[in-house]
């Protein structure tokens, strides 16, 4: 049983914290008071939800992450916009995280785990399964299967280029009343002394010889080259389908500018954030029903459909949800503005963390601050909110499908390795009646990675260097997995300056299988070896243009007094290489010692690496 804050508690059933507070009071829920603040128990919210009727929408979540802790958030928007095309439910919310695989503490993983295991959704949806962790998806799989649930799983890491997968179960993540799980006896991390991925991770092993069935959604990178008009029956070649794919897009882009010009500011973005509509109920997941739901309109100045608006007020949606993270982050540290910007105080500390959102990452509140600062320096005054220090979001023209539906675009599997998108587009760039409009027949052949037997989802259109890029969702069927057995196992993430970071998974039986790990990174530091590899490496280039140069001074002739130069620098050239492919075999060699040694003293019996191909 576990006790739910009133934030966390109006995320599960997907509703405004002001409205649960609400059903509390007219005793539609039971509250637990333990002091002056209210707790919700995750059974009752089970109940609560379980009272819903059975034909209701599949519940889902999204969850996304990258493991840095600055910029990619053009990674985030396009993890989240390819789970929305794919979506085929409602969206109840979006979870980020800026951590690594391998971190145990993480809020947005945290929060989708407390609203999975109060039934709150039925369905999570991840790119690939190393978004939800480096090691042990397998321990995930097997959890949920005995537990009964329905769940499908990505392929491995190794998939063919082009293809991302999508990663989701059929009902929540775990049981009604699962353990938490303690660390080993290491020292335990900040943060408490349970771990969030091991209520995910409770089981490595199975019986010998089972297998999990898994299921794979991608999004296929396509071209399109050419099209037919229905209505003429004429003709398009690439350039003239993409002069008309690029009317609609603009048209889209268009209304999407308008939008964000009128509702880029603090109120509208926190209001859109809030997720509550003017009704006092819950914003949808789709975008352009959330911005209508609101009052948020544009007009168009051009005839077009209510779909080239949908297109446009989606996009918008979308970039105004993504800029409430940032809104709360600035609203944060103006709010706790220190007298002395260079030296915070403790308690100044404390209060720029109270007044932080979820999910904000170190290099976030330092490069704001640093922007807060500069402003200050440069106005004489703080910013009144994000829309005072930053521009408006550049909106780039693209058709998002997904926001349709057949009454403007349609796409039926012709034959094995083609497809037909049917699209309703502009004849000119300002269409003025629907004689200015017509069906056209695209034909997209589709990769080797897309089979017979995959399921194919509305894609996005994007037009770059006078072609058509068509990215095409798709699912399909994967192999099923076999299950190994391992008891005790290490997984091993690389970077450029860490080089090696490892962690230490075990399987405890203690009246049900589950896994024990505190996070407590294992590392293995050639930061002196690499720095003298790319020395190395920087000096080679810098003799390999000299030796180009002194080729190109020295021509074709004959003899040359350049040439005993040339010979010494050549041999000077290829004795560098030697030091350095000897320098990389060096330090490949220790690593992959290190690796073993570490599994021979914790008696691992498998060793997981990322990207072994890079690594290598």
């Amino acid at each position: 049983m576990a006790l739910l804050r009133l934030k966390a508690a109006a995320e599960v059933l997907g509703v405004h914290p002001v409205t649960l507070r609400r059903w509390a009071d007219e005793g539609r829920l039971p509250v637990v008071r333990p002091g002056r603040e209210r707790r919700f128990r995750s059974e009752a919210l089970a109940q609560f939800l379980g009272q819903a009727p059975k034909d209701m929408p599949r519940r889902e979540a999204l969850y996304v992450r990258v493991s840095g802790t600055t910029g990619q958030e053009s990674s985030l928007a396009a993890q989240e916009e390819e789970l929305r095309a794919s979506s085929t439910g409602e969206v109840v919310g979006v979870f980020r995280d800026r951590a690594s695989g391998l971190r145990e503490h993480r809020p947005g993983l945290d929060r989708v785990l407390a609203m999975a295991h109060a039934g709150g959704i039925s369905v999570v949806r991840v790119t690939h399964e190393d978004r939800l962790a480096r090691f042990g998806s397998a321990g995930c799989a097997s959890c949920w299967r005995k537990t009964g649930f329905c769940w499908r799983w990505p392929t491995p890491r190794g998939r063919q280029e082009g293809q991302r997968s999508c990663w989701r179960t059929s009902r929540p993540w775990l049981p009604s009343s699962p353990d938490i799980c303690m660390g080993s006896a290491r020292k335990r991390p900040r943060g408490g002394s349970s771990s969030n991925l091991s209520r995910g991770f409770q089981e490595m092993t199975d019986q010998p010889g089972s297998a999990i069935g898994v299921a794979l959604t991608a999004t296929a990178s396509c071209t399109a080259f050419c099209g037919q008009d229905e209505l003429s029956s004429d003709a398009l070649k690439r350039a003239a389908l993409a002069e008309r794919v690029g009317w609609l897009a603009e048209m889209a882009a268009e209304v999407t500018r308008k939008l964000i010009s009128e509702h880029f500011n603090d109120a509208d973005i926190r209001r859109l954030g809030a997720g509550v509509g003017p009704d006092d109920r819950p914003l949808p997941a789709k975008g352009y029903a959330a911005m209508r739901r609101l009052g948020w309109t544009a007009t168009s100045d051009v005839h077009c459909s209510d779909r080239v608006h949908r297109m446009g007020e989606e996009a918008a949606a979308r970039l105004l949800r993504q800029a409430d993270h940032r809104r709360q982050i600035v609203a944060g540290i103006i709010a706790t503005w220190p007298k002395d910007p260079k030296q915070r105080t403790k308690q100044e500390w404390e209060s720029l963390e109270k007044a932080l959102p979820e999910g904000a990452t170190r290099a976030e509140v330092r490069n704001r601050s640093r922007q807060v600062a500069a402003f200050w320096s440069a106005q004489g005054h703080l910013p009144q909110g994000l829309e005072e220090l930053e521009e408006q979001p550049l909106v780039f023209p693209q058709l998002l499908l997904a926001a349709c539906d057949r009454q403007a675009v349609t796409l039926t599997r012709s034959t094995g390795s083609f497809a037909t998108l049917r699209v309703q587009l502009p004849k000119s760039g300002k269409p003025r009646s629907r004689q200015d409009w017509s069906w056209v027949s695209i034909p997209v052949r589709l990769p080797p990675t897309v089979p017979e037997s995959a399921e194919l989802h509305t894609p996005t259109l994007r037009v770059k260097a006078g072609r058509v890029l068509v990215d095409l969702p798709f699912t399909m069927d994967a192999p099923a997995i076999p299950l190994s057995g391992h008891q005790v196992g290490i997984g091993l993430d690389w970077g450029i300056n860490t080089f090696l970071v490892g962690a230490l998974a075990k399987v405890a039986d203690q009246g049900r299988p589950r896994v024990l790990t505190d996070g407590l990174p294992l590392r293995f530091d050639a930061g002196g070896a690499i720095a003298k590899w790319h020395r190395l490496r920087r000096e080679g280039e810098f003799l390999r243009r000299k030796i180009s140069h002194l080729e190109r001074l020295r021509g074709q002739w004959g003899p040359h007094p350049l040439d005993a130069k040339l010979t010494n620098l050549r041999a000077h050239h290829q004795d560098l290489l030697a030091r350095q492919r000897q320098l990389g075999h060096g330090i490949a060699w220790a690593a992959a010692r290190w690796a073993v040694d570490q599994a021979i003293c914790v008696g691992a019996s498998v060793i997981y690496v990322e990207d072994l191909a890079t690594l290598e």
